[in-house]
């Protein structure tokens, strides 16, 4: 039996876990000051639709017991109980800085788009290899400039901001907002102000979100 790795947590959540993809039963396992999610399987599961769409409740429910949660990739496996630990204590350290981050947090998620036109003439960012796009994104270019208007108007509800290049228009880029629980409504609200201002590009929101994009070991 293998064990799937559902989330990365401070502490166990509350209430009851439920179960997993494949029906299996949820457990914590306790590794000194973090905890993992974690149900025993036969075998990794099969991506389909349904299979995505229940991980992603799992996480969600996670995510709502606990102060701070980071969501695994779908189909994050570890063949024994020893090899979780070996898991969470070779990452401990970036587990521990991304829960602080993420704790009392929730992620929006803005799809940025321009027409075909103003896309093909947009410098190429995606042509390079894995590597070196992450470092062009980490580094500033993958923020599109069609809504610097509106990263300016939302950043002051924003603890963390990422975002993600796409060379497939008219979606231009993914930009990810990290924003408290709390300040969820007042996020919502400055968006809708501030999108109706948006003249070169079409933004769309979706969230809250778990905080896929801010659980850097996942």
């Amino acid at each position: 039996m293998k064990l799937l790795v559902y989330a990365i947590a401070r502490s166990a959540p509350r209430g009851k876990l439920g179960v997993g993809v494949q029906r299996e039963a949820l457990a914590v396992r306790a590794h000194g000051g973090l905890v993992s999610i974690v149900g025993k399987v036969a075998s990794s599961p099969r991506i389909t639709e349904e299979s995505l769409y229940a991980h992603d409740r799992i996480v969600r429910r996670i995510a709502a017991r606990t102060s701070a949660a980071l969501p695994m990739r779908f189909g994050s496996t570890v063949v024994d109980e020893s090899a979780l630990e070996r898991f969470v204590e070779e990452r401990r350290g970036e587990f521990v800085q991304a829960l602080s981050k993420v704790r009392g947090c929730e992620q929006f998620t803005l799809r940025v788009f321009v027409d075909a036109s103003r896309a093909l003439e947009r410098p190429t960012l995606c042509t390079d290899g894995p590597g070196a796009r992450y470092l062009r994104a980490r580094a500033e270019s993958h923020f599109p400039p069609e809504i610097a208007q509106l990263r300016a108007l939302l950043a002051p509800l924003v603890k963390d901001e990422r975002a993600e290049a796409h060379d497939v228009p008219p979606l231009v880029a993914s930009v990810y907002h990290l924003v408290p629980r709390a300040s969820r409504a007042a996020y919502r609200a400055l968006y809708a102000r501030g999108v109706q201002e948006l003249a070169s590009a079409r933004v769309a929101l979706s969230g809250p979100w778990p905080t896929y994009a801010f659980a850097e070991s996942a």
